[in-house]
Parts: C-alpha cells; structure tokens; sequence
C-alpha cells in the first residue's frame, strides 16, 4: 500500500534525479495490462546502487544512472482508498536489494511506514506507523534439477 492515487500515467512522467532529460527514457514506460480495460501499468527500469553500509544505519539503495545495475519491476493500482493511499501490485523482473521500495519511491509513491525511503508514516489508513505496508502474496523459486 502506498501513499497517493497510484497512476501509471503519472508515475511515467515524473522526473528522476540524475535523468539527463532524454526524450528517450528507457527506464519509464506505460503500458496497457492484455485483458484488462482501463488499466495500465508502469515498467520502471531505473538503474540501482547500493549505498555504502554505515554502521548503525540502514542500508540504502539510490538510482544510479552511471554505476547502478539494471532492474525492472512492474507496478499496478489494483485499489484505490478514500485516505488517499492505493494497493499496488508489484513485479519484481530483477531481484535487487530494496528494489520495489526504491522504485516506488523514486516515482513518487513511497510504501506506507517505509522508514528508509518514505517518511515513515502510516497516515490516516488506520495501519501502525511501525509497520511497512509491503507484504508478499506469492513467491515463485526454479529448482535445480
């Protein structure tokens, strides 16, 4: 669950720090969901890098145009609440450290009570502000044969 009305057009569009202002942003794109009418998602690419560990901080990931490694997820508003927060479906396509959260982040929809990259707060959604809004609902592994 994040903060604000998730729209993929919107999330798009939004300016990244570090992008050079190409017309060409390979890393943001809107696409249309097949089989789903009216509903489109973001395919974020934005390149990532692992911050240096500090002792007794948080690790931190941070969008890096010049040394990041590639990742893509894909995001889509599955809901939208009346206390201005959405439910996101997330995709991760690439397995980086705090990927979702930072990409989320980054297009302007910080995870609900995320400590690291939101503000941590929880709103007026009636979660505990100590209590990251990002839950999984499956999880697929390929097994050695």
């Amino acid at each position: 669950r994040v903060h604000g009305n998730f729209s993929a057009e919107a999330a798009a569009k939004v300016e990244i720090a570090g992008d050079k202002g190409d017309s060409d942003r390979p890393w943001i794109e809107c696409a249309q969901v097949a089989g789903v009418e009216e509903t489109q998602e973001v395919i974020c690419r934005l390149p990532l890098k692992v911050d240096k560990h500090r002792p007794d901080q948080p690790l931190t990931v941070l969008v890096d145009f010049e040394e990041g490694k590639f990742a893509e997820t894909c995001f889509r508003r599955l809901e939208q609440f009346s206390d201005g927060t959405s439910l996101v479906l997330c995709k991760l396509n690439t397995g980086r450290t705090h990927q979702i959260r930072v990409h989320l982040s980054s297009l302007g929809y910080p995870i609900l009570g995320d400590p690291v990259y939101g503000d941590g707060s929880a709103l007026d959604s009636g979660v505990a502000a100590d209590v990251m809004c990002l839950h999984a609902t499956a999880y697929s592994l390929t097994a050695d044969e």
